[in-house]
């Protein structure tokens, strides 16, 4: 979501200055009306912004268009223009807002004391907010169980928000909270980034963990916070027989893990590590006709399990090559037996 832009309102003598309404995004077409309250046709419209004590424009008639040298020479009111009904009003416009453009802009008939003048307030939304955890210590990929009581150190940032004194909240059980100055975004100008770090222990029945950017003075809709989800995805295991029926290919297949970073595999027999490798596969030989239970996980040292352990049963068919010999024996002797009586039957005729 993209910044947004509160405006208070002041009226004051014969100008009435009124906006389209309170908020404003950034990005978007303002229009700071002026209106005159004489229409009459000797005045002089004049725009300035008060914070830099630069008039932007005066306006004397209705072809009156340009800005003023002091509005020419900042680069401040480039996105700056006007809409020229004189007498009757003269409204600045201020296109594809930006946060830079907050300040107090005034509108002034040139014989009058007092301008009226409108306050632009700008607060920005972030581009994004992200968390990245790590675990405290490696976890144990040897092991078939995927622990939710590691303890982990994760880091919230929120990029390109305004104004500088927002918080980045935790939604539970996090301590050693440390929270950094907000550094100015290079992208979007007068932006900051935040980030805050705290530890957190998962459990079950809280897995995840929530980071909010509070502060702001409205509840502006758009991307505030960001969630991280401690239980990893499931791996798929996938037994292949080989031609012999006497042993078994198990591939472990993790493609949501992450990060899949330097994943590790390890297989298992009714919870024994079999093995553990870089490749995602692993033969082994087994029985016919027996049932096991193989299972694996992904792991690495990020994540206290990229890919949670699963478990497949596996039971391979007995051997059938001695069937198969039998029946090959019996089409062979057949064969021999039929041929020559046939052949007697054709020579004699």
């Amino acid at each position: 979501m993209v910044p947004s832009v509160s405006l208070w309102l002041i009226f004051s003598g014969p100008i009435l200055v009124k906006g389209q309404g309170p908020v404003y995004l950034f990005g978007d077409n303002v229009t700071l009306p002026c209106v005159s309250a004489t229409m009459s046709g000797n005045e002089v419209f004049e725009w300035m912004d008060q914070g830099e004590t630069v008039t932007i424009y005066s306006v004397r008639s209705p072809n009156y268009t340009e800005k003023t040298y002091g509005g020419l020479n900042n680069d401040k009111y480039d996105n700056f223009d006007i809409d020229n009904n004189y007498p009757n009003d003269v409204n600045l416009l201020i296109n594809l807002l930006e946060v830079n453009d907050a300040g107090m802009y005034s509108c002034n008939f040139i014989h009058q004391e007092t301008p009226g003048s409108m306050n632009v307030k700008v607060e920005a939304m972030p581009i994004s907010v992200s968390i990245s955890c790590e675990i405290y210590f490696s976890p144990d990929c040897n092991s078939t169980s995927s622990p939710t009581s590691y303890r982990f150190n994760c880091t919230c940032i929120a990029i390109g928000a305004y104004p500088h004194n927002l918080q980045l909240e935790w939604s539970f059980g996090a301590t050693g909270v440390e929270s950094s100055f907000p550094r100015s975004n290079a992208e979007r100008a007068g932006t900051f980034d935040y980030a805050t770090s705290a530890i957190i222990v998962p459990t079950e029945d809280q897995g995840s963990v929530t980071c909010t950017l509070n502060g702001y003075s409205e509840n502006w809709e758009g991307v505030r916070h960001a969630d991280y989800d401690f239980n990893p995805p499931m791996c798929e295991l996938k037994s292949i027989c080989n031609e012999t029926n006497t042993g078994v290919k198990l591939i472990c297949a993790c493609t949501d893990a992450n990060p899949a970073e330097g994943l590790a595999y390890s297989f298992f027999n009714d919870g024994e590590l079999l093995s553990r490798r870089d490749i995602n596969y692993f033969e082994t030989a087994i029985e016919m006709g027996q049932e096991y239970t193989f299972g694996c996980r992904g792991c690495n040292d990020v994540n206290y399990g990229s890919a949670s352990y699963v478990t497949e049963a596996v039971k391979c068919p007995k051997n059938s090559g001695f069937v198969v010999w039998l029946i090959v024996v019996i089409i062979v002797a057949v064969v021999c037996a039929v041929v020559p009586v046939l052949l007697y039957v054709f020579a004699t005729k």
